[in-house]
């Protein structure tokens, strides 16, 4: 029976159509195209459908601070980020 209920839930979720769910955001582009390591810089990201909610993730260790997005179909991120200053250059 428990089995049977996977199975089914599975079925629902690949049947499900591709329109209730939200569509991926796009770039389109980035200002500043460098951040220096240490200093807190204003970083805009340009795109479509930047939720009210962004997340950056990163190979290095960073904080940002005063996230500014837009509704759904947002198409710019403002946001202040610093890099660890202990960070590998390039990384």
């Amino acid at each position: 029976m428990v089995r049977s209920r996977r199975a089914g839930f599975l079925i629902v979720s690949l049947v499900l159509p591709a329109s209730t769910w939200a569509a991926p955001p796009t770039l389109t582009g980035t200002t500043p195209l460098w951040v220096t390591r240490g200093k807190t810089m204003e970083i805009i990201v340009r795109g479509s459908a930047l939720a009210e909610n962004p997340r950056l993730v990163a190979l290095f260790a960073f904080r940002l601070e005063g996230s500014a997005g837009g509704g759904p179909g947002a198409a710019e991120w403002r946001v202040r980020l610093t890099v660890d200053a202990r960070a590998a250059v390039g990384g």
